[in-house]
């Protein structure tokens, strides 16, 4: 599996070399900061309030997992 990023566009390319393997299943595991709000994964959509944070930075992190 690779990830790659480019023009604004997050690409998950995966192949089976061994060419044995039927399916690959992904598991796309999304957490985030207090104050972000997911509001759908397809498309994903989220909100994130920066009431009083005071330019603080939050995050939402993406993890995908190969199965």
């Amino acid at each position: 599996m690779v990830l790659q990023r480019d023009d604004g566009e997050l690409a998950v390319s995966v192949a089976d070399p061994t060419r044995h393997g039927t399916r690959v299943r992904l598991e796309v595991a999304v957490a985030a900061d207090k104050g972000i709000t997911v509001g759908s994964l397809n498309p994903l959509t989220f909100t994130v309030d920066v009431t009083g944070t005071a330019g603080e930075t939050k995050t939402l992190r993406i993890t995908l997992q190969g199965r």
